[in-house]
């Protein structure tokens, strides 16, 4: 199932962007996408990192004598 989903996105995204109207909407909008992108990714790894250091935190929180959970 996996393989006919990534062969059907890619045999789409080889029949758009053969095309030169959509080949040149993607080149306009190129740096805009780009920092979209950019910026969701940054915010994906900064949410990770705070969710890592959160529990990293109340492991060692727990794991110290006399304190409760």
């Amino acid at each position: 199932m996996v393989v006919v989903n990534a062969l059907c996105w890619h045999t789409l995204l080889a029949y758009l962007f053969s095309r030169e109207r959509v080949r040149a909407a993607y080149s306009r909008t190129r740096g805009v996408a780009n920092r979209i992108a950019s910026v969701t990714m940054g915010a994906l790894g900064l949410t990770m990192l705070a969710a890592s250091l959160r529990e990293a935190f109340l492991l060692i929180y727990r794991a110290r004598p006399g304190s409760t959970p």
